[in-house]
């Protein structure tokens, strides 16, 4: 087969067409956001509702254990409220999502309070130390003392910066 080279080296005449690509913006179901949110609340709640009951079965508690703990749930019960907040704010946000509403103003409602949440549970580390959970509970006992209470401080502190990170990709969306 012979293949003639002016053939590829002739002008083609005829016009070719671009087609322009259009994108489509393609809708998310806002069920992630629907079921971060609810988590926050059931978590939020759950600690809320421990917390009140250890505050008002404190004293019964140290007759109990014939000890004097402090049983101070006031720091965590501030810390929950802000997930709470936080939960209803993303469920918000999701509901306006599946409406297909402007969702720009939630989105930065929960950003400015995802750098809320950093900066208090920054505050209470700085005033407490990290091991705010148990000294508050416990005082400075053996048991207020263990280790094991800086595991809550550190998963709230990297779940905090989470938030920011992920509230900042709610408002890119």
């Amino acid at each position: 087969m012979k293949v003639n080279i002016n053939d590829y080296y002739a002008k083609n005449d005829s016009k070719v067409q671009s087609t322009k690509v259009k994108k489509v913006n393609k809708k998310h179901h806002p069920s992630i956001e629907l079921f971060f949110g609810t988590l926050n609340v059931i978590v939020a709640s759950i600690i809320i509702l421990a917390a009140l009951v250890l505050k008002f079965l404190g004293p019964i508690l140290n007759q109990l254990l014939n000890y004097d703990f402090p049983f101070n749930t006031n720091p965590l019960i501030f810390l929950s409220t802000i997930l709470l907040i936080l939960g209803v704010l993303l469920e918000l946000y999701s509901l306006e999502k599946a409406k297909d509403n402007d969702r720009k103003v939630f989105a930065l409602i929960i950003f400015f309070f995802s750098f809320f949440m950093v900066f208090s549970i920054t505050f209470v580390i700085i005033k407490y130390s990290f091991n705010w959970l148990g000294s508050q509970l416990f005082g400075f006992t053996e048991i207020g003392m263990n280790r094991l209470f800086y595991i809550p401080t550190i998963v709230y502190l990297i779940y905090s910066f989470f938030i920011v990170y992920y509230s900042f990709s709610l408002i890119r969306d």
